[in-house]
């Protein structure tokens, strides 16, 4: 795609003024997508409470009710994040892939859905860094329960 603007003295214009009102939505398309990121990131949902591990399976399971994070189209990788009381965020990355097995020995669609899960806690620097299991979240969702709980038997 050929890029609409250029720099002239340090700033951006548009190289073709026939075509600002495509810029402009495109402007006002990003524009939308950066709000919904910084929303989500601020966002702190009422936390259910969660009495057992089941309980906390069946709320991971449940990330599409989350907000979207971000995307990245060009991966076809959707990012759902919850926000915790402790500050840390459970991010979930849904993706697509193909199973080449299904397709030679299953009448099954070879196109499926996978997904990652990450544990963004505030000393982290990178999402890699924070990848982990179902477990690990599991026992962290009973971690701070235990704590929302420790919290409001001392107030």
């Amino acid at each position: 795609m050929e890029r609409l603007t250029t720099y002239h003295c340090e700033k951006a214009v548009i190289k073709d003024k026939t075509l600002l009102s495509y810029a402009m939505k495109k402007l006002a398309k990003y524009e939308d997508k950066e709000e919904r990121k910084i929303k989500t990131e601020e966002s702190t949902p009422d936390f259910p409470v969660l009495r057992n591990n089941d309980q906390r399976k069946e709320f991971l399971k449940g990330f599409h009710d989350w907000p979207v994070w971000f995307e990245v189209p060009e991966a076809n990788e959707t990012y759902y994040r919850y926000n915790l009381p402790d500050g840390s965020s459970i991010i979930i990355c849904e993706y697509h892939m193909w199973l080449e097995w299904k397709e030679k020995y299953t009448d099954e669609n070879p196109d499926s859905l996978g997904t990652e899960l990450y544990l963004l806690k505030p000393e982290h620097h990178y999402l890699h860094d924070c990848k982990t299991n179902e477990s690990a979240i599991v026992e962290h969702l009973k971690n701070v329960q235990k704590e929302l709980k420790n919290n409001a038997r001392r107030n």
